[in-house]
């Protein structure tokens, strides 16, 4: 059965008789736990009784309150142990190093796992405000994410149990913030973790601080009639107890203890006052099997008239979540109304352990899969008592069930940030605002500096140092660099430089053409005319392509030139031809189809030269696109329409050149970019673009090289001369 009633009496100056404490404990522990924890005792003693705690004690008392928190919930003994510390590490006035001589390196584990619940203090509201309801919901899910050890839940929950019970001895603003973190925070998270006893108290406690008039009201209503109730539940339990005697049934009969906060919450749930509330007196029957809940509630039913639209069996059909309870109001002796729960004992152990998900019937709010998992691995690790003392290998084999894919970090307003696992503070800078990615420029993780490719840890607070007009760095979108992880602040960044490298080239693109027009003396010239000879649908399009390089000037010209006559002083009519430019080369002797002179373009994908096989695929408006044979996406494209694959060959007399990339792997530390343009200006080849990279996993130079060819023979022989530049690994082309 589930412990639920206080053993140990603690007075509101939080002091405890040692002596019924210890004889509680020798009941749970062996003899050596019971000398460390005595040893554990007098160093709390020693280092903790002159040293008051903020919470209007000293740490000695409040280590003492805490370890009796946790031994009253037949917590695991080094959990116990760590709570006994945790005054004194907290405040450091004893250091790691020392606990870690004296008690262990486990403890010093479990220390400083509770120290990273520290964050908490982050999200204080207050004594006016609530915290904002995304913020918690993130909070929540950072919290079950960050906890390696639901130990480390326990003693964080008994120092706030521990708060909240000298809570009188608080300023008043700071045991609002406190009540406003139970509410929002940690009542919930004990609630999901399946800690009944202290979600109770703690909902009561700060209950009283947030709304004391209505907890007054309540208070008063129940001590008016305390004993009256006492009385009343004590008389039905025994008729209950009387027939389930005569009809066979073994069972147990409690009276259930409604908490003034629950009281309260039913009443607004059910927009009913107080004399309204069915469930003020309460009883609770268990029992051996199912079959045996049926019969109680047939002998309930037949010795009370149930109340209509007051009866759920989640026997028969279990909450989403798993809780099993048959639930029933009766109308008993006096009229008065009374609320009856019948479970087996194994139910009623696993609803009040948590194994039945109270939270989330209670707190409502969507499915989220892989929350639940990560809840049910935490509860599944309250049965330790028994297990862990067994099993050395149990949690990691627990762990080893949930696999983390997100990690959970605070902005400096407290807003927890969800991101993929790995992710940087870059990616953090996006997921803030577009704005703030793009003009970051450094990162603080706890007030420290870091690089932009920290990997960020569940828990981390997380500041951005952006510049006035900062802009996105290349570098950026370098997967090897490790500068972003998330898909979302990437294509952020790819949208920028678009956004940029199209405005860039419209311009460079519209002063090339307009300048070479002028210089060749042309007049009024249809530009839009002139884009349509490149299947482009305006001027604009045929200037970007020509400022990005994708289409040389050479060729514009060429195209210009046999869209107008001659004379170049008057404007003519364009001349209809069924051909247009393959760019940098002359496509007249293209063989398509055993025709020549079609519409022809070369796929930009394999960038196909004089030399190589090729292969030719109809497109639809575009004419042929020519490949190189092996292009993987021309295998693509012939396996969605094979009927469009059409042979192509080189003309004899196919001139021009061609813009041919070529990728180079180089040792760092080597001239590799000023040896490299040397040889080619030796060997007087055009460099048309470059670009290099550094791969600090590989530890390796990339450069992107293209260069304009005339065949492939003369690109084999430029790729065989880079070859034997000093620190180069690899060419290829691309």
């Amino acid at each position: 059965m589930v412990q639920v009633a206080h053993v140990v009496s603690i007075d509101c100056q939080g002091q405890v008789d040692l002596n019924v404490w210890f004889a509680w404990l020798r009941q749970l522990y062996s003899p050596q736990t019971i000398e460390t924890l005595t040893t554990a005792l007098d160093y709390l003693e020693q280092y903790g009784i002159d040293h008051p705690s903020e919470f209007a004690q000293s740490r000695y008392h409040q280590g003492v309150v805490m370890a009796v928190t946790l031994s009253e919930l037949h917590a695991e003994p080094t959990a116990v142990l760590a709570a006994l510390l945790y005054p004194l590490t907290s405040a450091s006035i004893i250091d790691d190093e020392s606990i870690a001589t004296q008690f262990g390196d486990g403890v010093v584990k479990l220390l400083k796992g509770t120290d990273k619940m520290l964050a908490l203090q982050s999200l204080q509201a207050s004594s006016a405000k609530e915290l904002d309801p995304a913020k918690v919901n993130g909070l929540r899910k950072m919290l079950l994410a960050m906890i390696a050890d639901v130990r480390v839940v326990l003693i964080k929950l008994a120092e706030v149990v521990c708060a909240m019970r000298s809570s009188k001895q608080l300023p008043q603003a700071r045991a609002l913030t406190l009540a406003h973190e139970i509410m929002q925070v940690y009542a919930p998270l004990a609630n999901r973790l399946g800690i009944g006893q202290l979600k109770w108290e703690l909902e009561d406690r700060a209950f009283q601080w947030l709304h004391p008039q209505d907890y007054s009201m309540i208070k008063q209503k129940l001590d008016m009639r305390r004993v009256d109730r006492e009385q009343y539940i004590a008389n039905v339990i025994e008729t209950i107890k009387s027939n389930l005697a005569a009809s066979g049934i073994d069972a147990q009969v409690q009276g259930r203890v409604k908490h003034i906060y629950s009281i309260r919450r039913k009443m607004q749930q059910k927009h009913l006052d107080f004399e309204g509330l069915f469930d003020v007196r309460a009883v609770r029957i268990l029992v051996r099997d199912i079959s045996s809940c049926y019969r109680a509630l047939s002998m309930v039913h037949a010795q009370w008239a149930p109340i209509s639209g007051e009866f759920d069996d989640y026997i028969a059909s279990p909450k989403p979540n798993g809780y099993q309870s048959i639930h029933t109001v009766v109308e008993g002796p006096q009229g008065k109304s009374i609320e009856v729960q019948i479970r087996t004992f194994s139910m009623h152990e696993e609803n009040e352990m948590g194994v039945a998900a109270h939270w989330r019937y209670k707190e409502g709010g969507g499915r989220d899969v892989s929350l639940e998992n990560r809840i049910n691995w935490l509860r599944s690790l309250l049965d330790w008592q028994a297990e862990l003392a067994q099993e050395d290998g149990s949690l990691e084999v627990l762990r080893s069930q949930t696999v983390d894919e997100r990690v959970y970090v605070f902005a400096p307003d407290g807003a927890v940030v969800d991101l993929p696992k790995g992710a940087t503070p870059l990616d953090f800078a996006y997921h803030i605002h577009t704005d703030v990615g793009h003009r970051c420029r450094g990162a603080k993780v706890d007030n420290k500096m870091v690089p932009l490719t920290y990997q960020l840890n569940t828990g981390d607070q997380v500041e951005i140092l952006t510049q006035s007009q900062g802009k996105p760095s290349r570098d950026w979108m370098n997967s090897d660099a490790g500068y972003l992880v998330s898909s979302r602040a990437r294509s952020k960044v790819q949208a920028w430089f678009r956004r940029q490298d199209k405005s860039l080239f419209l311009q460079e693109g519209k002063e090339q053409l307009h300048k070479a027009v002028k210089k060749a003396h042309y007049r009024n010239v249809d530009y839009d005319a002139l884009a349509a000879r490149f299947s482009l649908r305006k001027a604009d399009d045929l200037y970007v392509a020509l400022g990005a390089g994708e289409i040389k000037l050479p060729g514009v010209m060429r195209q210009l030139e046999l869209l107008y006559a001659p004379s170049r002083d008057e404007p003519h009519e364009p001349v209809l031809s069924k051909t247009t430019s393959v760019p940098s080369a002359q496509p007249s002797s293209l063989v398509i189809g055993g025709v020549d002179n079609l519409m022809a373009n070369m796929a930009k994908c394999c960038k196909p030269i004089i030399g190589d096989q090729v292969v030719g695929f109809i497109t639809q408006g575009r004419g042929v696109t020519v490949h190189r044979a092996g292009c993987q996406q021309f295998a693509k494209a012939k396996e969605r329409s094979a009927d469009r694959v059409i042979a192509v060959s080189w003309g004899k007399h196919f001139t021009g050149r061609f813009s041919v990339d070529l990728h180079i792997n180089a040792l760092q530390d080597h001239n590799v970019l000023r040896d490299i343009t040397a040889l080619l200006a030796a060997e007087k080849v055009v460099i048309a673009g470059m670009r290099a990279q550094s791969n600090r996993r590989r530890q390796l130079d990339e450069v992107l090289l293209t260069v304009e060819v005339h065949n492939s023979d003369q690109l084999e022989k430029i790729r065989q001369l880079i070859q034997r530049v000093r620190g180069v690994m690899e060419v290829k082309r691309l």
